[in-house]
Protein backbone atom coordinates (compact mmCIF):
# COMPACT_ATOMS: atom_id res chain seq x y z
CA UNK A 1 0.00 0.00 0.00
CA UNK A 2 1.45 3.54 -0.57
CA UNK A 3 -0.17 6.52 0.15
CA UNK A 4 0.98 10.16 -1.03
CA UNK A 5 0.03 13.69 -0.97
CA UNK A 6 -0.63 13.89 3.04
CA UNK A 7 -2.53 16.51 5.02
CA UNK A 8 -3.39 16.61 8.68
CA UNK A 9 -3.75 13.12 9.99
CA UNK A 10 -4.84 11.77 6.61
CA UNK A 11 -4.92 8.28 7.85
CA UNK A 12 -6.33 6.15 10.87
CA UNK A 13 -5.06 2.24 10.90
CA UNK A 14 -5.36 -0.46 13.90
CA UNK A 15 -2.54 -2.66 12.29
CA UNK A 16 -0.09 -0.97 10.08
CA UNK A 17 2.83 -2.92 8.11
CA UNK A 18 4.54 -2.83 4.82
CA UNK A 19 3.02 0.66 4.16
CA UNK A 20 5.10 3.79 2.82
CA UNK A 21 3.32 7.49 3.46
CA UNK A 22 5.36 9.99 1.02
CA UNK A 23 4.73 13.31 0.94
CA UNK A 24 7.83 14.31 -0.05
CA UNK A 25 6.79 15.91 -3.44
CA UNK A 26 4.45 18.68 -1.08
CA UNK A 27 6.03 21.09 0.84
CA UNK A 28 9.67 20.72 1.17
CA UNK A 29 10.29 23.19 3.70
CA UNK A 30 6.87 24.42 5.42
CA UNK A 31 4.57 21.54 5.66
CA UNK A 32 3.04 21.42 8.80
CA UNK A 33 0.94 18.78 10.61
CA UNK A 34 1.59 16.41 8.23
CA UNK A 35 2.36 13.62 11.20
CA UNK A 36 2.29 9.94 9.54
CA UNK A 37 1.00 8.51 12.41
CA UNK A 38 -0.72 10.07 15.19
CA UNK A 39 -1.26 7.20 18.33
CA UNK A 40 -3.37 6.97 21.51
CA UNK A 41 -4.01 3.70 21.60
CA UNK A 42 -2.70 0.35 24.01
CA UNK A 43 -0.85 -2.81 22.15
CA UNK A 44 -0.35 -1.17 18.96
CA UNK A 45 2.74 -2.06 16.67
CA UNK A 46 3.92 -0.18 13.94
CA UNK A 47 6.42 -2.09 12.08
CA UNK A 48 8.43 -1.86 7.73
CA UNK A 49 6.82 1.10 7.22
CA UNK A 50 8.50 4.05 5.09
CA UNK A 51 7.51 7.69 5.86
CA UNK A 52 8.41 10.70 4.02
CA UNK A 53 6.92 13.88 5.57
CA UNK A 54 7.54 17.23 7.17
CA UNK A 55 6.45 16.48 10.50
CA UNK A 56 6.22 13.54 12.95
CA UNK A 57 6.85 10.16 11.72
CA UNK A 58 4.85 9.32 15.10
CA UNK A 59 3.39 11.28 17.53
CA UNK A 60 2.60 9.39 20.20
CA UNK A 61 -0.27 10.85 22.17
CA UNK A 62 -1.21 8.71 24.78
CA UNK A 63 -0.69 4.89 25.17
CA UNK A 64 0.20 1.55 26.46
CA UNK A 65 2.54 -1.28 25.15
CA UNK A 66 3.27 0.98 22.06
CA UNK A 67 6.20 -0.45 19.10
CA UNK A 68 7.18 1.30 16.13
CA UNK A 69 10.00 -0.75 14.79
CA UNK A 70 11.90 -1.61 11.29
CA UNK A 71 10.68 2.17 9.65
CA UNK A 72 12.08 4.37 7.91
CA UNK A 73 11.37 8.48 8.98
CA UNK A 74 12.97 10.97 6.46
CA UNK A 75 12.76 14.29 5.93
CA UNK A 76 10.51 14.90 8.94
CA UNK A 77 10.74 15.60 13.22
CA UNK A 78 11.06 12.08 13.62
CA UNK A 79 10.02 9.91 16.20
CA UNK A 80 8.07 11.65 19.27
CA UNK A 81 6.16 10.90 22.72
CA UNK A 82 3.94 13.59 23.47
CA UNK A 83 3.07 16.34 23.22
CA UNK A 84 1.80 15.25 26.34
CA UNK A 85 -1.02 17.05 27.31
CA UNK A 86 -2.36 17.10 31.11
CA UNK A 87 -4.24 13.91 31.88
CA UNK A 88 -2.22 11.73 29.34
CA UNK A 89 0.20 9.28 30.12
CA UNK A 90 2.77 6.57 27.83
CA UNK A 91 3.90 3.68 29.21
CA UNK A 92 6.35 0.74 27.87
CA UNK A 93 7.05 2.32 24.67
CA UNK A 94 9.75 0.95 22.37
CA UNK A 95 11.73 2.26 19.14
CA UNK A 96 13.56 -0.70 17.30
CA UNK A 97 16.10 -0.67 14.69
CA UNK A 98 14.33 2.30 12.83
CA UNK A 99 16.36 4.59 10.41
CA UNK A 100 15.63 8.60 10.90
CA UNK A 101 17.54 10.87 8.47
CA UNK A 102 16.71 14.18 7.18
CA UNK A 103 15.32 15.47 10.19
CA UNK A 104 14.96 18.58 11.76
CA UNK A 105 14.48 15.64 15.28
CA UNK A 106 15.72 12.82 16.01
CA UNK A 107 13.85 11.21 18.96
CA UNK A 108 11.79 13.30 21.20
CA UNK A 109 10.17 13.23 24.36
CA UNK A 110 7.91 16.45 25.15
CA UNK A 111 5.45 17.53 27.52
CA UNK A 112 3.72 20.47 27.82
CA UNK A 113 4.40 22.67 30.22
CA UNK A 114 0.90 23.71 31.50
CA UNK A 115 0.19 20.25 31.97
CA UNK A 116 -0.82 18.03 35.10
CA UNK A 117 -1.57 14.70 35.66
CA UNK A 118 0.83 13.34 32.74
CA UNK A 119 2.93 10.70 32.73
CA UNK A 120 5.88 9.38 30.97
CA UNK A 121 6.94 5.85 31.92
CA UNK A 122 9.05 2.99 30.67
CA UNK A 123 11.02 3.88 27.18
CA UNK A 124 13.32 1.81 25.62
CA UNK A 125 15.44 2.79 22.75
CA UNK A 126 16.74 0.02 20.69
CA UNK A 127 19.47 0.00 17.81
CA UNK A 128 18.48 2.84 15.91
CA UNK A 129 19.83 4.62 13.21
CA UNK A 130 19.77 8.29 13.18
CA UNK A 131 21.52 10.74 10.84
CA UNK A 132 21.39 14.58 9.29
CA UNK A 133 19.48 15.82 11.84
CA UNK A 134 19.50 19.50 11.80
CA UNK A 135 17.60 21.03 15.41
CA UNK A 136 17.86 18.17 17.80
CA UNK A 137 19.19 14.51 18.44
CA UNK A 138 17.68 13.17 21.00
CA UNK A 139 15.57 15.90 23.23
CA UNK A 140 13.60 15.27 26.31
CA UNK A 141 11.49 18.30 27.41
CA UNK A 142 9.11 19.33 30.19
CA UNK A 143 9.13 22.52 28.87
CA UNK A 144 7.13 22.32 25.36
CA UNK A 145 6.42 24.11 23.12
CA UNK A 146 9.90 25.35 24.27
CA UNK A 147 12.55 22.78 23.50
CA UNK A 148 14.81 23.67 25.84
CA UNK A 149 13.36 26.76 28.41
CA UNK A 150 11.93 26.47 31.99
CA UNK A 151 10.44 22.88 32.68
CA UNK A 152 6.85 22.16 34.21
CA UNK A 153 6.55 19.60 36.96
CA UNK A 154 3.55 18.03 36.09
CA UNK A 155 3.98 15.25 33.83
CA UNK A 156 7.01 13.48 35.18
CA UNK A 157 9.42 11.24 32.87
CA UNK A 158 10.76 8.19 34.59
CA UNK A 159 12.92 4.98 33.03
CA UNK A 160 14.27 5.87 29.58
CA UNK A 161 16.58 3.27 28.51
CA UNK A 162 19.03 3.13 25.62
CA UNK A 163 19.83 -0.76 24.91
CA UNK A 164 19.37 -3.89 23.90
CA UNK A 165 21.59 -2.35 20.80
CA UNK A 166 23.12 0.90 19.65
CA UNK A 167 21.74 3.70 18.99
CA UNK A 168 23.63 5.86 16.65
CA UNK A 169 22.84 10.04 16.16
CA UNK A 170 24.93 12.08 13.80
CA UNK A 171 23.53 15.44 13.02
CA UNK A 172 24.79 19.23 11.10
CA UNK A 173 27.11 21.47 12.26
CA UNK A 174 23.69 23.55 13.70
CA UNK A 175 22.31 20.99 16.43
CA UNK A 176 22.29 19.62 19.53
CA UNK A 177 23.18 15.95 20.27
CA UNK A 178 21.42 15.98 23.10
CA UNK A 179 18.95 17.61 25.17
CA UNK A 180 17.38 16.98 28.51
CA UNK A 181 15.36 19.17 30.44
CA UNK A 182 13.42 18.16 33.28
CA UNK A 183 11.58 19.56 36.16
CA UNK A 184 10.41 16.60 37.45
CA UNK A 185 12.15 13.05 35.99
CA UNK A 186 13.35 9.99 38.35
CA UNK A 187 15.15 6.82 38.05
CA UNK A 188 18.05 5.46 36.69
CA UNK A 189 18.29 6.29 33.05
CA UNK A 190 20.64 3.58 31.01
CA UNK A 191 21.85 5.43 28.01
CA UNK A 192 24.76 2.75 27.52
CA UNK A 193 23.25 1.85 24.07
CA UNK A 194 23.21 5.85 23.11
CA UNK A 195 26.29 6.71 21.02
CA UNK A 196 26.40 10.33 19.36
CA UNK A 197 28.81 10.26 16.54
CA UNK A 198 29.01 14.20 15.67
CA UNK A 199 26.68 16.98 17.35
CA UNK A 200 27.84 20.81 16.72
CA UNK A 201 26.28 22.37 19.46
CA UNK A 202 26.85 19.67 21.85
CA UNK A 203 24.52 18.40 25.43
CA UNK A 204 22.40 20.23 27.73
CA UNK A 205 21.48 17.82 30.30
CA UNK A 206 19.41 19.02 33.00
CA UNK A 207 18.16 15.84 35.03
CA UNK A 208 16.24 17.01 38.25
CA UNK A 209 15.94 13.80 40.06
CA UNK A 210 16.93 11.73 37.41
CA UNK A 211 20.63 10.22 36.73
CA UNK A 212 22.27 9.01 34.09
CA UNK A 213 24.77 6.16 33.20
CA UNK A 214 26.98 5.37 30.34
CA UNK A 215 26.56 6.58 27.01
CA UNK A 216 28.60 8.67 24.59
CA UNK A 217 27.60 12.21 23.79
Amino acid sequence: MRVSFLEERIASLTSPGEITFDNSLGDSKDGRNTDAFDVSADDFTISSCVVHNQDDCLALNAGNNVLIEDTTCDGGHGISIGSMASGKSVTNFKAARNTITNSMYGLRIKVQKSATGAKVAGVTYEANKISGISSYGVLITQSYPANNGTPGKGGPISDVQFIGGTTTVATTSSAYGLVIDCGACTGTWDFSGLDITSSGKGHSIQLDNAKLSGGHY
